[in-house]
């Protein structure tokens, strides 16, 4: 691009502007606040849209003073500035504009975050115009790379935790996001390494630099193991390869700053051995280091699961035939997803899991813009392919231009690449955006886009409409940056409010921060969590024995009030969640006990809305079926439970909530035949046993129950209730020696314990083991208020998720 001609407080500004998106390029991959109460994606987004912020404002400024812009007019330009308008179309027209707009937290489905990736894509095509600022930025990248090895190789050498800072939850963790995000990112320092490698003719300081990092970069790509990483950069290889090998250096008579004269046809070595490298990766079909025990290390376990291609498409395809021109609105996927899933996946462990996004995200905007927004994505694609294309064999340009026309092109393509099957994390969409406006940048400075100058002082009329447009820009960056704001600093209060109900158990700190929270944004989410709040008060409240009777009466009805009115206000939030529905239905289905008059049809009524909503989830019609259950009415409770079966053959839940239906109505044998249908379907959870061991001894069925019990305690050794249970069954069928040894070792876990000694008494003395006291069969130890026993390790959850 052409430079302007300035006077030195407008190159001033200038160089701020340029400054500010450098900053951003440089901490993208590794920024991030450590604390436990900031969101680690959060605040790279923040950080994006402060560097836009600075550099248009400043830019504005520069360009109201001396009155001159100088913009390119060509479609690639142009159609990128059109993506975030069918995106604010979309999102007008969505049911739920909040969640479009701006998001729980800018997420990078919503209007907002991708306005300010092609507002930074834009910024850098006009900022980075001469080769010396694309050295500068090319140098930001590459710094932070041993940055990200460096800590991620110290997480490998001594385990995830010795940096496990609250934004590093596990091994996967990093500072890019997810673990294939490293992936992409190193396969990305690899691509530029051999890239500049092959190009440009380097001093040897700079050879053993970038060599150093393509070793690096190929390294961890043999540690994360993403084998899509290693298809692509084979591919991009055998392409270099030969393009730089037919392409004669030769011929290229221009200068570079980095070139030496001698340039001379040579085979493309580092580009082959990147080729055969990737090769035997490919071939090798898994981690390397798996099989040499003295890596262990190296090896880390990885599981990234989204929606597959054909199940996006079905998805789309719904959705399309009812809005067809601009989707479910952006950053709306998950709704889409509930209402069109395949019946399939009911049967997968994923049945419960609300997927925000398809198989990658490109695929996800045709779902929630609908053809026009997606036609703008592909529109400005293809004029990306064809310029990068055109670029690649044009002769017109010296050597190093060269090197960042190409370098630039392929760069971007690459991380496009990943966005039709992959959802990256935001840093990554930054760095596909930043090269992508280099390559845009470097279209203009090659002379391959052309642009105009518009002078817009002179004309009043002409000045006047370019100023407001200026004014009305800066504003909407300044409220923008406001929003980004307000929202950045709610989260970090309702993060402090779950920290403070989960970890410290301060139900009335944790409610002020959530009260805060919600001071500065508006979010259906904070809204659920202070209706769960005040239902967690309103079950301590009724524990109590120091309170009098009309205190507690008053309490109850404020804390009722406070949860019926924060689900109402999720609701009036987004109507469109489900999950809002089912936290208005649970304030009510609280109160049903209580025979108060209305509670259950307002509860009926909330979770009809939540499954017409979420119309393939049998966990709602589970809850229905409990609501109807707390109603009395059996033969509704039995129907859901039926239909929610259908679902999920294999729900569990659902098999125990009819499991006690039929206990309840003397119905042992069928109760037991449902739990044994359970135990069949997941013959892993130790919990399902241990439940069909206890229907069997209530049952008299002890050769039974001493088969679900022994079950039970090899899936969980230490399972100490079902060791009880299995000693009293051992009693039962006169086998005192292991009814003995049984209660021996729950002595151990459990030394304090009167019951067991007692029993042990009276099984030495081969007496009944409960001879002279009650025997407490009444309910299950997990049905009591306190287990006889403790569990050294608690049992499976019998939910299935």
């Amino acid at each position: 691009m052409e430079n302007h001609t300035h006077s030195p407080k407008e190159l001033l500004a200038d160089k701020i502007a340029h400054w500010s998106i450098l900053l951003v390029i440089f901490l993208a991959p590794i920024f991030f606040i450590p604390s436990v109460y900031v969101p680690f994606q959060f605040s790279k987004v923040a950080l994006l849209f402060i560097g836009i912020v600075v550099s248009v404002c400043v830019c504005t400024i520069a360009r109201l003073k001396d009155g001159i812009i100088k913009a390119p007019t060509h479609p690639l330009f142009i159609s990128l500035a059109v993506v975030p308008v069918a995106y604010a179309v979309s999102a007008l027209l969505s049911p739920a504009k909040t969640v479009s707009l701006i998001g729980q937290g800018f997420e990078i489905g919503s209007l907002l975050f991708i306005a300010a990736l092609v507002f930074f894509a834009l910024a850098v095509s006009y900022f980075f115009s001469t080769k010396q600022k694309v050295v500068y930025s090319y140098f930001a990248f590459i710094a932070t790379i041993p940055v990200v090895a460096l800590f991620q190789f110290i997480r490998l050498l001594f385990g995830p935790n010795i940096l496990t800072l609250s934004a590093f939850a596990g091994p996967t963790s990093t500072l890019l996001g997810g673990w294939n995000d490293l992936g992409i990112y190193f396969g990305l320092a690899a691509l530029f390494s051999f890239i500049t490698l092959e190009l440009l003719k380097l001093e040897k300081w700079m050879k053993i630099v970038i060599g150093t990092i393509l070793g690096i970069s190929l390294f961890f790509l043999s540690v994360i193991s993403f084998s899509v990483v290693w298809y692509i950069l084979a591919g991009f290889a055998l392409i270099f390869f030969v393009y730089n090998f037919s392409f004669n250096r030769a011929h290229m008579h221009a200068e570079s700053p980095l070139q030496s004269d001698d340039s001379k046809r040579t085979v493309p070595v580092v580009s082959l051995i990147v080729l055969i490298i990737s090769v035997f990766f490919i071939l090798l079909q898994g981690n390397l280091y798996r099989s040499l025990p003295i890596f262990n290390r190296l090896v880390v376990d990885n599981v990234e699961v989204r929606p597959s291609l054909q199940a996006t498409w079905e998805i789309a395809k719904q959705t399309l035939k009812r809005d067809p021109l601009f989707g479910a609105g952006p950053n709306r996927f998950s709704a889409e997803w509930l209402t069109s899933k395949p019946d399939v996946i009911n049967s997968t462990v994923f049945w419960g899991t609300d997927f925000n996004y398809g198989i990658g995200l490109i695929p996800t905007f045709l779902v929630t813009t609908g053809i026009i927004g997606f036609l703008s994505w592909i529109v400005f694609l293809v004029l990306f392919l064809y310029m990068g294309f055109k670029a690649l064999f044009t002769r017109t340009v010296d050597i190093f231009s060269r090197f960042i026309l190409v370098s630039s092109f392929i760069l971007s393509l690459y991380l496009w690449i990943f966005l039709f099957f992959y959802v990256p994390s935001a840093p990554l969409l930054i760095l596909t955006f930043f090269f992508t406006g280099v390559f845009m940048a470097s279209l203009v400075e090659a002379g391959l886009v052309k642009t105009r100058a518009f002078n817009f002082v002179k004309d009043p009329r002409t000045s006047f409409a370019s100023v407001l447009v200026f004014i009305v820009l800066i504003i909407g960056l300044i409220i923008s940056t406001y929003a980004v704001g307000r929202r950045f600093i709610a989260s970090v209060y309702y993060n402090k409010a779950l920290v403070e109900a989960n970890i410290n158990a301060n139900v009335e700190a944790s409610e002020q921060n959530l009260v805060r929270a919600l001071q500065l944004s508006d979010n259906d989410l904070y809204y659920r969590t202070l209706t769960d709040l005040n239902l967690i008060k309103i079950n301590i409240l009724l524990s109590r024995k120091d309170i009098s009777q009309e205190v507690m009466q008053n309490q109850f009805r404020a804390h009722l009030a406070g949860a019926q009115g924060a689900a109402q206000s999720a609701v009036n939030n987004d109507p469109s969640n489900y999950q809002n529905w089912l936290s208005l239905g649970k304030v009510y289905e609280s109160v049903v006990p209580f025979n108060i008059e209305g509670a259950y049809a307002e509860a009926q009524k909330a979770y009809m809305e939540a499954k017409r909503l979420n119309p393939k989830s049998p966990s709602i019609l589970l809850v229905v079926a409990r609501l109807d259950v707390a109603q009395k009415d059996i033969a509704k409770a039995k129907a859901e439970i039926t239909e929610a079966l259908r679902l999920k053959p294999d729900y569990t839940d659902a098999i125990f909530l009819l499991s006690q239906i039929q206990i309840n109505e003397g119905d042992l044998p069928s109760a037991i035949k449902s739990v044994e249908n359970a135990a069949y379907l997941n013959p892993t959870n130790s919990g399902v046993y241990f439940q069909l061991g206890l229907l069997r001894y209530e049952n008299k069925d002890y050769t039974g129950s001493v088969g679900a019990f022994e079950q039970a305690i090899t899936l969980t050794p230490d399972y100490a209730n079902a060791k009880y249970f299995l000693g009293l069954s051992y009693s039962k069928l006169g086998k005192n020696p292991e009814a003995i040894k049984q209660f021996q070792e729950l002595k151990q876990s459990n030394p304090d314990n009167k019951e067991i000694d007692l029993i042990l008494t009276n099984l030495t003395a081969a007496k009944d083991p409960f001879a002279g006291v009650q025997p407490p069969l009444d309910n299950a130890p997990e049905d009591r208020s306190r287990p006889p026993l403790k569990d050294d390790t608690a049992a499976e959850e019998t939910e299935d998720r």
